[in-house]
């Protein structure tokens, strides 16, 4: 098998400077590199450099796949805003790490080693697209995917190593599994997390109120502790803007407000195995009961849309009566083929309307004109239209 490696970084908060460029050249000579990416694939050969040093030297957001089972996505973030606290509770070797370098938090996240990805890369350049959001997730508070990445682990390797495991506690908001944003959805199906870990969490927890009504809550919170800022503040903040340092001002904004609204954090239980035995338990009762009430209201649908299109075949049955016999009348394979589709559905047609008998009358007068076509009556029998 050959090997093959992805790396793509991505600086978030400021563009890299020419020097930096090509200082990344002389790591690469193979990168594409921008003023505010650089990726690079391998067939052979491995990048000349730690990833983690590239972060803590030049970027914001990092992701590494392979295809013997690795995947990496790298998170750096300013100190301030995320709770190492919750980190050294979700901290795992190999699965979830995090250093401090420079007053900054560089987070990995890991997916366990697994054969599903041997051999086999999909699209690997857009992935850190989808995944991107969470850093901005994280900063805001929301640390789901430390959780989604725990999933992983149980997914892949079982419980058997572990005493007890962390999960957010029962009713955190801010931990609510009902409703996962887009990128901790991709993350999970990334990371090959069982659905059923994600249906633990959401019955651990009651689903809280509609996002409208929590978002119009915070946006109203929001609006209110502006308008009390100091106008030094304030001032301060514009001339950050102006200087072209958005980011930077968006995060001391968002670390101010953190600070002044005390915003709890997310409490952490450890979970013990036995106790963890029973709610997967039972959350796997509650999945398969959902899966299949999932697939039946699936297959009510797709009924409906049948009928739906029996009905109109009925009502336009003329046309489709005409365009069977100009199939037909092509004389080839495809004709013959399209033919006996169109007639399989004028029989079911009819036969949802309850009138079989019409049909049978002009099928009948269709066979008798067009006998001389064996390789349609020989597909005619095959579908159970004629004996």
């Amino acid at each position: 098998m050959s090997e093959y490696q992805y790396y793509e970084f991505r600086a978030v908060e400021q563009q890299l400077t020419n020097q930096q460029k090509t200082a990344l050249r002389e790591i690469s000579s193979r990168a594409q590199i921008t003023s505010s990416s650089f990726v690079n694939e391998y067939s052979y050969g491995d990048l000349k450099a730690e990833e983690t040093d590239l972060m803590a030297e030049y970027f914001d957001l990092g992701f590494y796949i392979a295809n013997w089972g690795e995947v990496r996505l790298y998170i750096k973030l300013p100190r301030n805003l995320i709770s190492e606290h919750i980190l050294r509770q979700f901290e795992w070797d190999d699965v979830i790490e995090h250093e401090t370098r420079n007053d900054q938090t560089i987070i990995t996240l890991s997916m366990p080693e697994h054969e599903e990805y041997f051999g086999y890369i999909d699209d690997a350049y857009e992935h850190l697209d989808q995944l991107g959001a969470i850093r901005e997730e994280l900063i805001n508070g929301d640390y789901r995917s430390l959780q989604i990445a725990w999933f992983a682990l149980l997914s892949l390797n079982g419980t058997d190593e572990f005493e007890e495991i962390p999960l957010f506690k029962q009713g955190n908001i801010n931990s609510d599994f009902h409703q996962l944003t887009p990128a901790q959805k991709y993350l999970a199906d990334l990371f090959l997390v069982k659905p059923q870990w994600l249906t633990l969490m959401r019955q651990r927890a009651p689903e809280h109120a509609n996002e409208k009504t929590k978002t119009t809550a915070t946006q109203t919170n929001k609006e209110n502790w502006i308008t009390q800022l100091p106008k030094s503040e304030k001032d301060n903040l514009l001339l950050m803007l102006l200087a072209g340092k958005a980011t930077q001002a968006q995060h001391q904004l968002q670390n101010q407000y953190k600070k002044s609204n005390r915003q709890a954090e997310p409490q952490v239980l450890q979970l013990s195995i036995n106790e963890l035995h029973q709610s997967y338990q039972t959350a796997s009762e509650v999945y398969a009961r959902e899966q299949q009430a999932l697939a039946k209201q699936q297959a009510r649908i797709a009924q409906k849309k049948h009928n739906d299109y029996l009905h109109d075949i009925y009502k336009n049955a003329f046309r489709y009566w005409n365009l069977a016999t100009f199939h037909a009348d092509k004389k080839t394979a495809g004709g013959y083929d399209e033919a006996t589709r169109l007639f399989n559905d004028l029989h079911d047609a009819y036969h949802l309307n309850n009138n079989q008998v019409k049909f049978q009358k002009k099928f009948s007068e269709f066979i008798a004109a067009n006998s001389n076509k064996p390789s349609l009556m020989k597909r005619l029998k095959q579908r159970g239209l004629l004996t």
